[in-house]
């Protein structure tokens, strides 16, 4: 039931009645305006023109000819003269204004709303003190405080709820209502959107546009983690971070690589696009760990002064650096990853982000109109093949160990040399040809880069030595390099060096 009154005093004052303000106060009416104290005739109270006139000792004390109204009564009666908490009782109990609080398990906290750099209010949840809300409100208020049994995440842009089975969900309601089905949607109505798609993604816009609308329709299913490269400045991809803020609002954010090393996680731990901007990821436990997140299931979530709890997780991840090739380590096997390297923009538009925000009710309708995705082909819907470009393949090569960089334009020199399709060698052959002198590279070293790193594998039996001039086998373990494997494409030869002397 709503109120045509948005302020709870002016609702008290016109719509509740004496006996209700003064409930709380020992007294007794002896007749329709006048109040007398608890077993006295003398009256204490008259009531005229909306006003309680004190005209005698009474049980509150208030002094003799001042007057008050029926808000202030209440408040003196049953708040002790606490304003804020009578507004609180007032507006909470009879006026169904939210209450900015609530109750987990045995935990209070408040809800809190924070303006944006786009002026849109975002809430926030942080744990608050029961006796700091009886301070401000008064203990009336503590049976009004709504009660759950635990938080949960259950994400939804369509169909939000915020309470589902007795638990609060922390994902929070999407900001934007699309245009209706029969609204016709012209390509003027999302030229900068599309505009900003085809850049971002270029040969691949279909895939950005199958990502975007899993994104909004089914933010439960896993995505690849989206890196957006280029060492150029004024290329987008800044931009298209605020873009998903804009459009996803309170379950987007945006953190540091320290926050992934960090104990603490509940900045990120219950959102549904997590950003990292001109980001560089060098340590190894906060790769591993950014790895991790994009296949999770579940989070346990981590929050100062609070009791870590478990929520389903649903993280999708987006980086944005201007390192194109060595931002972080990405192994040869790795699947994860769908790497985009983004031009720089042409021509700027300075009014973008408001164009981008103007159009994203006709966009959400655009992705709608789109056919559905098929996310069974792989746990995060596009397959490996799909994911595969130059600039993965330049990530993996700069995440090598320095030992297989080596080793690469070693074998590469040496086939060249020699002219030779294939060499056999065994550990000991590779450290004394290539590592003789070299005391950092050491047998172990040279074995598990071989084997782990490069996927060899080594057979014992009879071998050539790789050295041309030898004409006797011999027998050990060994492994087998072929010359396509380090020579990709044959130089074609040289003409001779007339001034060369030979």
């Amino acid at each position: 039931m709503t109120h045509k009154h948005t302020n709870p005093v002016n609702y008290w004052d016109q719509e509740r009645s004496w006996q209700e303000s003064l409930q709380t106060i020992k007294v007794e009416w002896i007749s329709d305006t006048q109040i007398a104290p608890e077993r006295s005739s003398k009256p204490c109270f008259i009531i005229k023109d909306d006003r309680l006139l004190v005209v005698d000792s009474n049980p509150l004390k208030l002094p003799i000819d001042d007057s008050f109204t029926k808000f202030e009564m209440l408040t003196l009666g049953k708040f002790k003269g606490n304003a804020q908490a009578a507004w609180t009782w007032v507006g909470v109990k009879y006026m169904n204004i939210g209450l900015p609080y609530l109750r987990v398990g045995d935990s209070y906290y408040k809800i809190t709303h924070v303006r944006d750099r786009y002026e849109v209010l975002r809430a926030q949840i942080k744990a608050f003190k029961k006796e700091e809300i009886k301070t401000d409100h008064g203990p009336a208020i503590m049976p009004l405080i709504p009660k759950y049994d635990d938080f949960c995440i259950v994400p939804d842009n369509m169909n939000y709820c915020e309470v589902v089975d007795n638990c609060y969900n922390l994902y929070h309601p999407f900001s934007h209502k699309p245009w209706s089905a029969d609204r016709r949607l012209k390509d003027n109505d999302i030229k900068v959107s599309m505009g900003l798609m085809r850049h971002i993604f270029g040969e691949q816009v279909e895939m950005g546009i199958k990502y975007l609308k899993l994104l909004y329709e089914n933010p439960r299913q896993a995505l690849p983690i989206l890196c957006l490269v280029s060492r150029e400045r004024q290329t987008g991809k800044t931009t298209f971070l605020n873009w998903m803020n804009i459009m996803f609002g309170q379950n987007y954010c945006q953190i540091n690589p320290e926050d992934l090393g960090s104990q603490f996680n509940s900045a990120y731990a219950t959102k549904n696009v997590i950003a990292l901007d001109e980001t560089v990821i060098d340590k190894s436990h906060a790769v591993e760990k950014l790895k991790s997140i994009a296949t999770a299931k579940t989070i346990s979530v981590n929050q100062k002064f609070v009791a870590n709890y478990s929520v389903p997780f649903f993280g999708k991840v987006i980086i944005c650096t201007n390192k194109e090739h060595d931002f972080m380590r990405i192994d040869e096997e790795e699947i994860r990853f769908w790497i985009r390297k983004v031009p720089q923009i042409s021509a700027i538009n300075t009014n973008i982000e408001n164009d981008l925000t103007d159009e994203v009710p006709a966009f959400l309708r655009f992705l709608m109109n789109q056919p559905s995705v098929d996310i069974k082909r792989s746990r995060m819907v596009f397959t490996a093949e799909e994911l595969h470009n130059e600039s993965l393949n330049k990530v993996k090569a700069e995440s090598q160990s320095q030992l297989r960089k080596d080793f690469n334009i070693i074998m590469a020199d040496f086939f060249n040399t020699n002219g030779m399709d294939k060499i056999q060698a065994t550990i000991s052959d590779l450290k004394e040809k290539f590592f003789k002198f070299n005391s950092q590279v050491g047998p172990g070293y040279l074995r598990k880069m071989l084997t782990m790193e490069m996927g060899y594998k080594p057979i014992h039996g009879r071998y050539r030595p790789m050295e041309t001039h030898e004409i006797n086998s011999k027998v050990g373990v060994h492994y087998t390099f072929l010359r396509t494997d380090f020579v990709q494409n044959d130089l074609p030869p040289q003409p001779p060096d007339d001034n060369f002397p030979f």
